[in-house]
């Protein structure tokens, strides 16, 4: 049987007055994410409600996948130097799909 894939939601709450610079960055991860070899989509989404709120929607062949996105400089560049630090929080969860 093969294995299912990962979704991956990752849920950040943005400090005050930073949504459109952190949103700014996630743009230009779009097209490299969705380059990588493993993955299966990437989908940003703000919350309606609280425009503070960033959702992350992925998806992901397998746990190397997501391994190898966040050993990308890229990722790093952007995502752990320049993003987290104007985050007040953030969280991940992984799922599979139960289609």
């Amino acid at each position: 049987m093969d294995k299912p894939p990962i979704h991956l939601f990752a849920t950040w709450k943005v400090k005050q007055g930073h949504a459109a610079e952190v949103l700014g960055l996630l743009q230009q991860m779009v097209p490299k994410t969705r380059a990588e070899k493993g993955n299966l989509f990437y989908n940003v989404h703000k919350g309606i409600t609280d425009d503070h709120t960033i959702v992350l929607y992925e998806g992901y062949v397998d746990e190397a996948a997501i391994q190898a996105h966040r050993d990308a400089d890229y990722f790093k560049e952007w995502v752990l130097g320049k993003i987290v630090p104007l985050l007040d929080s953030r969280g991940v969860v992984l799922t599979h799909p139960m289609d």
